[in-house]
């Protein structure tokens, strides 16, 4: 029998430090968000109670907490292996709250000197992570639009697999 809910709750890894709140937005007679629990999740930061093996969310803070997750061997390691866990969820994204554009490659802005490497060398090691691993980036712009877009993909994904 398939499981019919009408809503989900949220799960936030106990890691993140500054998390998204996710408050109830059930309405009656309305899908939605139950609200959220903080829990261990084994790798992303985010995903719905339940389908933890179906949906991780690695949220980043924009270019500052890519950079500073690249900034040595061992950080870069460290986040290889977090989706290295993630390789048999069927949706995987990493949604980074920056946006991107042509402009971007030619900065020389001096935070990015202090980590090492370019902007363009940041965008390889993405791609090189969407296609070895298959998670799919999101540039949201924002904290707002990072989000919104999350709740996006949380209702595609319960809606899919909870009705």
């Amino acid at each position: 029998m398939v499981n019919k809910l009408s809503s989900y709750t949220i799960v936030i890894d106990t890691r993140e430090q500054t998390p998204w709140e996710f408050l109830p937005e059930k309405k009656p007679g309305k899908y939605g968000i139950d609200g959220a629990i903080v829990a261990k999740i084994d790798a992303g930061d985010y995903t719905i109670q339940g389908l933890e093996n179906i949906l991780r969310i690695e949220r980043k803070a924009g270019f500052s907490e890519l950079f500073n997750n690249l900034s040595s061997k061992s950080e870069r390691e460290r986040l290889d292996r977090s989706f290295e866990r993630m390789q048999d969820v069927k949706y995987k994204y990493m949604i980074i709250e920056s946006s991107i554009n042509s402009d971007v490659f030619t900065l020389s802005v001096p935070q990015f000197k202090n980590y090492g490497f370019t902007v363009k060398a940041l965008m390889k090691y993405l791609l090189e992570i969407q296609m070895k691993y298959g998670v799919q980036i999101i540039f949201a712009g924002d904290a707002p639009a990072a989000k919104s877009i999350a709740k996006m993909i949380f209702e595609k994904v319960a809606r899919e697999c909870l009705q």
